[in-house]
């Protein structure tokens, strides 16, 4: 196959840390917008673009505004580079959050978004998408929760130190259902994507949703600790879900993805647990010192 010329924004992040790590078939440019000015890139010689760069949800406390101008503004002008210095192929990292906070989300579910990082995320998609033609093409990845690979940044790292401290968690018998992506799954998908040269909207899963509870099981087994979860009274759920709807939904909500991604068949799937696996390796490499 011949040699492939990516240029990956935002590089230096989680998911393109772990791309540049098992790359074994591009050639990479890596360009830090912090220090280059979009008019400035040089995007000779390249074949695709992977922009990762963003503002991401954990960064609470930003200024609404910046989320825009970054994840809106700053991705579209990317693109519109890209497209004229004759690049054929643009990927935009999105997010499900561009759905909110349904439940069952396919291809066909109408983008809801509640927060100014799902906003601003949209936002960009819906433009970027408008730049497609017979030369350009443009794809849109659309992934829930990333973890694995040791530190994964978000509410799993963050759950697997709260189970560490063996507190009693309330979620035995709570039988929701949510999707996740493995880091080396998500990257597996994206070489594929560059290669295939696949354009559209993607939303990625692993086809194999999990129960709070069943996380958890999972995250005690490899802690090698006691599992220890309790069932919360029912009318406390009531109750939290009636008065504060967004944060039973984090908790206890479920939140399933229907993939369409077509070629999951080329893809060597690591395991929800092979995952926790790492992250909980890592986080008792860190914790011992």
């Amino acid at each position: 196959m011949p040699d492939i010329s990516i240029a990956i924004t935002g590089s230096s992040g989680f998911v393109g840390t772990n791309f540049i790590k098992s790359n074994t078939e591009f050639s990479i440019k890596e360009i830090d917008l912090l220090v280059t000015k979009v008019s400035d890139i040089d995007f000779t010689g390249i074949d695709s673009v992977l922009h990762l760069a963003a503002l991401v949800h954990q960064m609470k406390g930003a200024p609404e505004e910046q989320f825009y101008k970054i994840n809106r503004d700053l991705a579209i002008n990317v693109a519109k580079t890209a497209k004229a210095s004759g690049v054929k192929h643009f990927i935009q990292m999105s997010t499900i959050a561009v759905y909110g906070e349904q439940t069952n989300i396919s291809i066909h579910s109408k983008p809801n978004p509640i927060n100014a990082y799902g906003k601003s995320k949209l936002q960009a998609d819906e433009e970027i998408i408008k730049l497609q033609s017979e030369s350009f093409k443009v794809t849109i990845i659309r992934p829930p929760m990333i973890y694995g690979g040791g530190n994964a940044p978000g509410n799993m790292m963050r759950l697997i130190k709260l189970v560490s401290k063996g507190y009693p968690l309330p979620f035995k018998g709570v039988n929701n259902q949510r999707d996740f992506l493995n880091i080396d799954n998500l990257v597996q998908i994206i070489e594929l994507i560059i290669k295939k040269q696949l354009a559209g909207t993607f939303l990625l899963s692993e086809y194999n949703p999990v129960s709070t509870e069943q996380l958890i099981n999972i995250i005690s087994n490899e802690l090698d600790i006691r599992n220890r979860q309790l069932k919360m009274p029912a009318f406390a759920l009531y109750l939290l879900k009636k008065i504060k709807p967004s944060e039973y939904q984090k908790l206890f909500g479920s939140s399933v993805i229907e993939s369409n991604f077509p070629n999951k068949d080329e893809v060597n799937w690591k395991t929800c647990r092979e995952g926790i696996g790492e992250m909980v390796k890592w986080y008792k490499s860190i914790s011992t010192h």
